[in-house]
């Protein structure tokens, strides 16, 4: 038996001249929970809605624990979707939206009920299966869609930015919720969102599809701290990118010059001589210090002057302008610093990232 739950090979979607998907090649093993972060119109919910058998691909192969899903009905699937509106039905209680699909597909009456029974203790909405719909909170709501897709014991689950309308505060708990249920669950979840913090809480890894095309997959700590490009790395949280031109190259490591900017790093591309590249630093991996026992000019060192200061509880994001790489942020557990002051500022060669335009 092959070790992957969903293979997707070479698809395409066109809408007219219009291309949803562009050779979308992806595999999921048993029991991960895969995210696809995209923004808006990235093509997120046409590849949900591909895997499920709500759309059709244009050309490219579908395959289900090995076997090719392409002109399999969405009944006939072993996939369940919970959808970005819930798609409940207002005027079915708890239990008749639950029990939906184990009804169309003529269950006995008695193992309905068991089965309603034991998903929705799991899911903790036991005491609301009389209620109506209009009766639910946003989170008892999502609990019933999840419920309504679970008791069909889906091989894949397929959620669509399921906590979409929840405030933030329930939003993050849920967040947790569902973590710990597909792991108790080990089940195969293919889950798509815009929100990054989302797909660092929840993800075994994450694909980042930008205009149809998948451009960096990898653990969320792979391509948060080594991305492929720069649209990843802009899209997953706040970082400095620097132009420079490199200078030497010594094994894997090498350095640059930035305008007035010298860095070194270690990089794993091939890189020559007078190659201009882009670097990556993370404000988290910034030091900043009032004073220096080096010397500006030295490798890896900047000053600046403090134009900002962002408050966030935990940290503080400092916008700190450089004399010619521009607005600087540097993350800060402390709030000791002010607007106008001077800072030094110094990172780890290890912390320098090469990455594609």
């Amino acid at each position: 038996m092959t070790p992957f739950s969903l293979e997707l090979i070479s698809i395409y979607k066109n809408y007219g001249k219009i291309t949803a998907l562009e050779d979308i090649n992806l595999k999921i093993r048993r029991g991960e929970l895969l995210t696809v972060l995209g923004p808006s119109g990235s093509g997120k919910s046409t590849l949900l809605k591909i895997i499920g058998g709500f759309e059709d691909p244009t050309r490219g192969e579908v395959y289900i624990n090995g076997e090719l899903m392409n002109n399999v009905p969405p009944y006939r699937r072993p996939t369940s979707m919970v959808f970005q509106d819930l798609a409940l039905f207002p005027h079915l209680n708890v239990f008749d939206n639950i029990a939906y699909g184990l009804k169309i597909r003529k269950y006995p009456i008695n193992e309905i009920k068991k089965k309603v029974k034991d998903v929705a203790e799991l899911l903790h909405i036991e005491e609301l299966l009389d209620r109506r719909i209009t009766q639910l909170s946003g989170g008892q709501q999502q609990r019933v869609a999840l419920a309504r897709s679970l008791i069909l014991e889906p091989e894949i689950l397929l959620l669509d930015e399921p906590l979409g309308p929840l405030d933030v505060k329930l939003r993050k708990e849920m967040q947790l919720e569902l973590r710990k249920l597909q792991k108790n669950l080990n089940s195969t979840w293919v889950y798509v969102t815009h929100d990054h913090e989302e797909a660092m809480v929840m993800s075994d890894r994450v694909a980042i599809l930008k205009s149809g095309r998948i451009i960096d997959i990898g653990t969320i700590k792979e391509i948060y701290e080594r991305p492929k490009n720069r649209f990843t790395a802009e899209f997953l949280g706040e970082v400095n990118i620097i132009e420079c031109v490199v200078d030497s190259i010594d094994g894997d490591i090498f350095t640059s010059t930035c305008g007035k900017l010298k860095i070194e790093g270690r990089t794993f591309k091939e890189l020559k001589k007078g190659d201009k590249i882009q670097i990556m630093i993370r404000p988290e991996k910034v030091k900043i210090m009032s004073s220096l026992n080096t010397q500006i000019g030295d490798k890896n060192v900047l000053s600046g002057r403090i134009v900002e200061v962002i408050y966030k509880g935990a940290y503080s994001d400092l916008k700190i302008e450089t004399e010619d790489s521009g607005i600087f942020t540097a993350r800060t557990l402390g709030s000791t610093y002010s607007v106008d002051e001077v800072v030094f500022l110094k990172w780890d060669r290890e912390d320098v990232i090469v990455i594609e335009e």
